[in-house]
């Protein structure tokens, strides 16, 4: 009874961002389980899903990746049978595939959970809320808006209905919602949803707090969309500070403030503070995500682009295919990075080409990735095709 008290009382101090306060008790919460209980009690699994949890908010996405799996495979090995744990580990495990970037894994085991906690009879609606909001922020961030904006607007009604007023669930279900019509590039809404999110999370007392400081975030990113940068400041400003605070191990909530502030600084020409935001945010995700993540890849993507901007040509042409590289390796096929990343090297090779470079080599490889990863008839695809007849031509 300690020990899950613990696990508790850990997985309370994690969700307000207070991971590393939280080590002790799950130390001592692990301690116990294994002196009471045999190698192959549920108990376990506990154990490995807080462990896991706590290592995703400190930015270890990687030893995540490996506890979760492990009280996956222990649950199912001691309680073979369908039960609202597993779903709520499966869910806790798709969370933790969002954060890595390996989103098609996201979004596997996200429909298994969501299945899984709807077949309950008597289930919790809050965890099916919190699941389907995982689900549908992961469908979002793989271009699936229609189903997303269902299964989030869906989501959102149930809370309402069940808790009726201000409830952190239901402040998280409209951070959902936010975050769906943001991925969907429409921040008009984005920022309707994410200011009444923000809201309730300031009526509820929260000051330095995790779904605080996101519903900073997605009102700055929403505005960002409406190109309102210097508004944007006012929330994505703070939203780091506070970011800081309750992920100070540089962890995946940090780089997401950094990086839209980056984007802000940028579009208002303050490009050496935009270059200190994107340089910090690609550092964590290159310390704490694989190599093939598809957040790793945006961010590559934003320091490539603002090294245009400072017309530091070579070093934006090298990091647009290191972008191009680890979308191939995270099998992206489609995704909107794939066309920016394209643009951008088209652009780069466009200047070499005005300076007398023979850019065919570049061409063809870039021609490689589109047929790869993009459809036959896409128009980035068209314009590779005339360039290097054009490119043939001039040569003759």
């Amino acid at each position: 009874m300690i020990a899950l008290t613990l696990l508790a009382l850990t997985d309370y101090l994690v969700d307000r961002g207070q991971a590393r306060t939280a080590i002790p008790d799950l130390d001592e919460a692990e301690r116990i389980v294994n002196k009471i209980y045999p190698d192959d009690h549920p108990a376990h699994a506990r154990v490995h899903r807080s462990r896991a949890l706590l290592l995703v908010a400190l930015g270890d996405n990687v030893g995540g990746e490996k506890e979760i799996q492990k009280a996956v495979e222990l649950y199912r090995k001691a309680l073979p049978r369908e039960t609202e744990e597993l779903a709520d580990l499966l869910n806790a495990q798709a969370d933790v595939f969002f954060y890595s970037g390996r989103l098609a894994e996201a979004e596997k085991v996200a429909r298994e959970a969501l299945a899984l906690h709807r077949s309950l009879r008597h289930g919790r609606k809050d965890h099916l809320a919190d699941c389907m909001g995982n689900l549908a922020r992961i469908l979002s961030a793989r271009n699936q808006f229609e189903e997303a904006q269902k299964i989030s607007g869906e989501a959102l009604r149930l809370m309402q209905e069940w808790y009726g007023g201000d409830h952190p669930v239901v402040a998280r279900s409209l951070e959902a919602v936010a975050n769906v019509f943001c991925f969907h590039g429409d921040g008009k809404e984005g920022e309707k949803q994410a200011r009444l999110a923000l809201a309730m999370w300031r009526r509820l007392g929260a000051k330095e707090h995790a779904g605080l400081a996101y519903s900073l975030f997605l009102v700055g990113w929403s505005l960002n969309l409406q190109k309102r940068w210097k508004e944007a400041l006012d929330y994505l400003e703070p939203s780091l500070e506070m970011y800081r605070k309750v992920s100070a191990e540089g962890g995946p909530g940090l780089s997401m403030p950094l990086s839209d502030l980056g984007v802000s600084y940028a579009n208002l020409g303050r490009l050496a503070e935009a270059a200190d935001c994107l340089e910090e945010s690609l550092a964590i995700r290159r310390r704490r995500m694989p190599k093939d993540s598809n957040y790793l890849a945006l961010a590559i993507l934003n320091l490539a682009t603002l090294r245009e901007r400072q017309k530091e040509y070579a070093k934006s042409a090298s990091m647009a295919w290191e972008a191009l590289e680890t979308l191939r390796a995270g099998r992206a096929k489609g995704d909107f990075k794939v066309q920016y990343a394209i643009e951008l090297q088209l652009r780069n090779l466009g200047r070499q080409a005005k300076a007398g470079v023979d850019v065919r080599p570049g061409l063809h490889r870039l021609q490689g990735f589109a047929r790869e990863l993009l459809p036959e008839k896409h128009r980035a695809r068209v314009e590779i095709q005339r360039r290097l007849r054009a490119e043939a031509a001039k040569r003759q």
